[in-house]
């Protein structure tokens, strides 16, 4: 799998949620715990869970396979991606902002698959 697909993916779904939310410290932390309870949900291997994090307009870029946009799409692609034999995933947040004017955030950090 390639990283930066991945990190990109990644990005892409919190920026997202993360529009609504105002600039400080609650709205940093808010993003965190969902952040967390997202890449637990991965962990898991909580198909339903994992997708349910992606807005109704979200993009995902799967490795080697064409941009799903739509959520039937995006829920394939994670599907394929779960019921791989031995697919571990996992992802901590080592930096989350919030602009000034609350209208925009975003999260990047280190993850991990095998």
């Amino acid at each position: 799998m390639k990283p930066k697909t991945l990190l990109l993916t990644l990005t892409l779904g919190l920026a997202a949620a993360a529009v609504c939310l105002a600039g400080d410290t609650k709205a940093e932390q808010a993003l965190r715990d969902a952040d967390d309870a997202w890449s637990k949900a991965a962990a898991s291997k909580d198909l339903n869970k994992t997708v349910s994090y992606y807005s109704a307009d979200a993009s995902v870029l799967p490795p080697n396979a064409p941009i799903a946009t739509t959520k039937e799409a995006i829920k394939k692609a994670w599907g394929d991606l779960l019921a791989r034999p031995g697919f571990v995933i996992s992802w901590k947040a080592t930096k989350v902002e919030v602009a000034k004017s609350g209208d925009l955030g975003f999260i990047s950090g280190a993850y991990e698959v095998t």
